[in-house]
């Protein structure tokens, strides 16, 4: 199972490709998507 290297969540499925989850990379990419 993946983990976040931030925080240390597992990862879901669509995270997999990811080394943190969606919270930290929101945290650190403010201005990846804002089209919600």
């Amino acid at each position: 199972m993946d983990i976040c290297i931030s925080c240390g969540n597992e990862l879901s499925l669509p995270e997999r490709n990811r080394t943190e989850c969606w919270d930290c990379r929101d945290k650190s990419t403010e201005a990846y998507t804002e089209d919600e």
